[in-house]
């Protein structure tokens, strides 16, 4: 518990670091960018499902680290401090286009993605298309679409694989590199 509130308060007391993680992720023409931006835009989805959407875009976390975010953790401005799982760092996140979402949340102290569970975000990110394609593998993979996306974005942002490590919350830069070098895929 301590910990959260201490993360809490990083949050509402940001670095100049961590206020320029959400600025480097600029959308480039891919079809992960173009999906999100029709689902974001779209009225087909709840807010709570646009708001999971447009966390994993514009963050990387793992599906299980956004549905593990409880309403403690959000400041009453909308910015949410996110525990890493697996070994990874905690992060800051700023969403803006769900930000009032994540705001009620709090306000009516609300878990923001109770009631969901990982799988129903699989289904959903395959019915809309939001999946990796990897050469010479039948399956087609929607658990890091965006997590992939994000290590992508930032790197053809010119960043290096140490900045990108503090991005995504790793903690061994062998885990970003992971990402970075031995991951390929389309889109």
């Amino acid at each position: 518990m301590k910990k959260t509130q201490n993360l809490v308060n990083a949050v509402l007391n940001p670095s100049a670091q961590n206020e320029g993680l959400c600025a480097i992720h600029t959308p480039e023409v891919s079809s992960v960018t173009s999906i999100v931006n029709s689902i974001l835009a779209g009225n087909e989805l709840t807010s709570q499902d646009k708001a999971m959407v447009e966390l994993l875009y514009i963050s990387g976390l793992r599906i299980t680290e956004a549905l593990s975010i409880k309403f403690g953790s959000i400041t009453n401005d909308g910015r949410i401090a996110v525990k890493g799982i697996k070994g990874s760092n905690d992060r800051l996140v700023f969403p803006l286009v769900t930000k009032a979402y994540f705001e009620h949340c709090k306000t009516f102290r609300y878990d923001p993605f109770k009631e969901k569970n990982r799988f129903y975000y699989y289904r959903l990110f395959k019915q809309k298309g939001l999946f990796i394609y990897r050469q010479h593998v039948e399956k087609n993979s929607v658990t890091h679409v965006f997590r992939y996306n994000f290590v992508i974005d930032i790197k053809n942002s010119g960043a290096d694989n140490n900045f990108i490590k503090s991005a995504i919350g790793h903690r061994s830069i062998k885990s970003t590199e992971h990402y970075v070098n031995k991951k390929k895929y389309n889109n």
